[in-house]
């Protein structure tokens, strides 16, 4: 007969006689569901067991009035930018806590705008707080006697990141 069967029409498949218009609203919310769906799935694979990206508990050796403490480099690529930290000392010290970031975990660099995490810490009042730090790959951290006086015997530091 030379003509194609109405479904196909105008160059276009129609979905069970659907105008062209439904069809494409049908397949837009189609895609996405599915983007949505993918993006789900992605922050579920990657959440890890407990969904924190960075989870550590850090033992703190003693450290001299006016020393400082550096941790490791932990990686932080995944994780979306917040965090929360607690400090807590023995010893008749005061400390401080700030942060570094690298982006090899070789060279860190203290972000500008970058301020104390914590600060006058003592053995008589531990403290915790939530930061957003810069961007970078790895992060480490800077327990700081600031008392001047007196050291710091022993602590923990645990903080987590996603």
């Amino acid at each position: 007969h030379g003509r194609a069967p109405p479904s196909l029409q105008g160059g276009a498949l129609f979905v069970f006689g659907a105008s062209r218009e439904a069809a494409v609203k049908k397949a837009l919310s189609a895609l996405s569901f599915l983007v949505f769906l993918c993006l789900f799935l992605v922050r579920v694979a990657t959440a890890g067991e407990n969904g924190w990206k960075l989870d550590q508990a850090v033992s703190i050796p003693a450290i001299a009035a006016s020393g400082s403490y550096t941790t490791a480099g932990y990686p932080v690529y995944q994780a979306n930018g917040f965090f929360a930290a607690a400090l807590s000392i023995a010893g008749s010290g005061t400390a401080q806590l700030t942060y570094q970031m690298s982006p090899d975990n070789q060279t860190f660099y203290t972000p500008s705008g970058a301020s104390a995490i914590l600060s006058s810490v003592t053995s008589a009042n531990a403290s915790y707080d939530q930061f957003s730090p810069e961007f970078g790959f790895y992060i480490r951290f800077i327990v700081t006697e600031t008392g001047g006086v007196s050291g710091i015997t022993s602590g923990t530091l645990r903080v987590v990141g996603d």
